[in-house]
């Protein structure tokens, strides 16, 4: 059995140029698919989180009005709502009177 192994084995000494050729490119037809998709997973979420976000407020902004019978005037108003305060990343204006408030996301980081 051990012939037989040694024998396989003794013509062989490596992989071929050829076959390196073909790996490397596999490699790079893998990585020219992936790598661009890599940055837009990043994008994605970090406008979702906006998103989120702003539909929380607006939310938040419905109970303080129907709370306080008035409609907020900044985000400070707001903190009793808010778990953690300091959480909130993005900038708000709000406008209207009650109870037609409404809140616009102005910036979002």
């Amino acid at each position: 059995m051990r012939r037989l192994i040694k024998g396989l084995r003794k013509g062989e000494k490596g992989f071929t140029l050829i076959e390196l050729l073909v790996v490397i490119a596999i490699l790079g037809i893998i990585a020219a698919i992936v790598v661009p998709n890599f940055g837009s997973f990043f994008g994605r979420g970090q406008t979702e989180a906006c998103e989120i976000e702003n539909r929380m407020v607006s939310t938040i902004t419905i109970a303080y009005a129907s709370d306080a019978g008035a409609c907020p005037t900044a985000i400070g108003d707001l903190d009793a709502y808010f778990e953690d305060p300091t959480a909130v990343q993005g900038t708000y204006t709000f406008a209207g009177t009650y109870p037609a408030c409404t809140v616009t996301q102005t910036a979002c980081p």
